[in-house]
């Protein structure tokens, strides 16, 4: 198996989870854009989001916006929050899983994030497990039922 978010959902990768289901995962981004940014994948390996069935494709969406909503309302600094999917190597896709990132954002934090961005690019910038365990903790905590 290849794919490293089919290695992470089979347990043969660590991964900070701050949500699963039989549809889909949530964990900590270990190149977070912002401290917060988090990764909703499906369990079912598809590299593009047409390839996924409507109830996936519709699953991804709610559990980033309650994960958003968790954000809110955690100790993570959050009023906003930018949804992004890469959909293919041509929209800069790096790793061949759908996968939708829930950034969340802070007024007046555009250049810092920009900053982090470049950063994630260039492959620098993973953060320690221990911070991301932390930062899943806190969401999870505010996570709605589902």
């Amino acid at each position: 198996m290849s794919c490293v978010f089919c290695r992470i959902v089979a347990g043969e990768q660590p991964a900070s989870v701050v949500h699963h289901d039989d549809l889909c995962w949530a964990f900590m981004d270990i190149r977070p854009v912002r401290r917060g940014h988090v990764l909703v994948i499906p369990v079912a390996h598809a590299v593009h989001l047409h390839e996924l069935d409507d109830p996936i494709r519709a699953r991804i969406w709610e559990v980033g916006q309650r994960i958003a909503d968790a954000h809110r309302a955690s100790a993570l600094t959050s009023n906003g929050h930018n949804f992004l999917l890469n959909d293919g190597k041509a929209a800069n896709q790096t790793v061949a899983h759908a996968h939708l990132h829930v950034i969340p954002r802070a007024g007046g934090d555009f250049l810092a994030t920009m900053f982090r961005l470049a950063k994630n690019l260039t492959g620098i910038g993973t953060i320690r497990r221990d911070a991301l365990d932390t930062d899943a903790d806190e969401i999870r905590q505010h996570l709605p039922l589902f």
